[in-house]
């Protein structure tokens, strides 16, 4: 049965994300939390207690920035701060994080473009970040290699944002990236029924 985590009892939870060592919590105030290990934390020995990652904010990176979305995938970390600037350090082998090709990215590294419309969805996969924004719309980065978008869409393989669309009255509300899979929740724009796909 579930384990109650008494340490993040008096604490405003916006977001919680697994990796395979770490878990990291986004709280209302903007500040990051984390357990576990990993370079993608800051953490290099395995710990239960769930403290501040200090890190980023003593290297001045997102100092006066609060952070509004976290997606985490293995040891893969992007931030979405509130001026729309993206972040991340981890595995960018497929370009999943949004930079050129490089196997690793080992310092947290702003991404060298924003999204138009601010994002609503952020999900990160083994080889694919998925986006979706406020104006309803889905974009891509890293590699189609398993059909995580389905086979329509051949194989991508991009470092910067490709916008994805299966059907023109499709507005994406929400997107979820796995493995080899993806998710959507998708809001017909004529009838405004929501579907999963």
């Amino acid at each position: 049965s579930p384990k109650l985590i008494s340490q993040l009892a008096n604490v405003d939870i916006l977001d919680i994300k697994i990796g395979d060592t770490s878990c990291v919590v986004l709280t209302k105030d903007g500040d990051l939390l984390s357990a576990g290990y990993g370079p993608s934390v800051g953490i290099d020995t395995a710990t239960e207690t769930f403290s501040k990652i200090e890190k980023y904010r003593t290297e001045k990176l997102l100092s006066n920035e609060r952070i509004k979305f976290i997606g985490m995938y293995n040891q893969n970390l992007i931030l979405n701060t509130q001026d729309g600037s993206l972040w991340s350090i981890g595995n960018n082998i497929q370009g999943a994080l949004g930079h050129d090709f490089a196997a690793n990215i080992n310092e947290l590294k702003c991404m060298q473009f924003k999204l138009k419309s601010p994002l609503t969805s952020l999900s990160l996969g083994t080889n694919h970040t998925l986006f979706t924004t406020a104006d309803g719309k889905l974009y891509f980065i890293g590699s189609n290699d398993k059909n995580q978008l389905g086979e329509n869409n051949g194989q991508i393989r991009a470092n910067s944002p490709k916008e994805v669309c299966f059907n023109p009255n499709d507005f994406y509300v929400m997107a979820s990236a796995g493995e080899c899979f993806s998710a959507f929740i998708i809001k017909d724009k004529k009838t405004g029924k929501k579907k999963v796909y």
